[in-house]
């Protein structure tokens, strides 16, 4: 069998990065919009990315503004 094999951590923050990132180029997302996004792009759960919504919340990564999501710091990762 082959493959790429990639650890959990590597996945989880790649997934994390890309949710962060399409918050900022849309400006904003509701909870539920994340959910069905992560849930068509990765197959995640729902409660999956309302974790990582609550976990990005916690590291000031993003912060709730008239019922969306909103990136609060960008990680150099994404500014380059």
């Amino acid at each position: 069998m082959t493959g790429r094999v990639t650890d959990g951590a590597t996945l989880r923050q790649t997934r994390i990065m890309d949710l962060v990132q399409q918050i900022h180029g849309l400006g904003g997302m509701t909870t539920a919009e994340a959910q069905a996004y992560m849930m068509v792009k990765y197959g995640l759960k729902w409660e999956t990315t309302a974790s990582y919504l609550r976990e990005m919340t916690m590291s000031q990564l993003i912060k709730e503004v008239g019922g969306k999501w909103v990136v609060k710091t960008l990680p150099k990762e994404i500014w380059g």
